[in-house]
């Protein structure tokens, strides 16, 4: 009996699978540098001011393009005079796709309880919001060096790459439950006059109410974001 083993290439990520877009080496901004320069009040894509925050947005389809592996995403920098380095610890990062077109009215919460781990809170729960494919991309600590104007502070996925599959939108759930605060924190360029951000974020912040206890509310607004893939 005679064995033929083939040989095989891995793709880094357990999101990777058979039918997903190769590995490419370069960006791509899906989220242009237009709008009104900086949020010192909402802070996305994470505020770093609070000691617990929760954001979600929607990244479009018509920003996306085709399908890619994403590996990575920047947020492009305001440059606040007195910003310097630091790090906010147990941040949990997911994405999925989504054929939503805005997120939900009102107060929603990404929880299936109370008592939901932060690491556990997904989008998948919130009534009636259609979401597939949810998968942690990042977790652990982020580390910041604010204070350079239109630089990119990056988030390297550490957990899973991406699949975009170019058809749907993406949505992007982002948990901080540093417990800890910068006074020296970066602003990061949002985008709040387009038309096609429109109900496409929602954040909320605390000094004591732990992620597993927030709710979302809905705002027109996204971080600038340049994707790797």
């Amino acid at each position: 009996l005679i064995m033929i083993v083939q040989p095989f290439s891995f793709l880094q990520g357990s999101s990777v699978s058979g039918g997903c877009a190769p590995i490419q080496n370069t960006n791509f901004d899906p989220v242009p540098d237009v709008g009104d320069g900086y949020s010192s009040s909402n802070e996305p894509p994470v505020n770093a001011y609070y000691n617990y925050s929760l954001n979600a947005f929607i990244i479009p389809q018509s920003q996306m393009g085709t399908a890619k592996q994403i590996t990575s995403m920047s947020f492009k920098q305001y440059g606040r005079s007195n910003a310097g380095t630091y790090t906010m610890l147990n941040q949990y990062v997911k994405f999925g796709h989504t054929t939503e077109t805005s997120l939900p009215s009102g107060t929603f919460y990404p929880r299936q309880s109370n008592s939901t781990p932060a690491a556990d809170l997904s989008m998948s729960y919130v009534s009636g919001f259609n979401i597939s494919d949810e998968i942690l991309v990042m977790s652990g600590s982020w580390t910041v060096n604010g204070g350079n104007a239109n630089s990119y502070s990056e988030l390297t996925f550490n957990e899973n790459n991406f699949c975009y599959n170019g058809t749907d939108n993406i949505i992007v759930l982002w948990i901080s439950n540093w417990g800890g605060f910068a006074s020296n924190r970066e602003w990061f360029l949002v985008d709040d006059g387009s038309s096609f951000v429109t109900d496409l974020g929602a954040y909320s912040k605390s000094d004591s109410t732990t992620p597993s206890n927030l709710g979302l509310q809905r705002q027109s607004e996204l971080p600038v974001i340049r994707m790797d893939y």
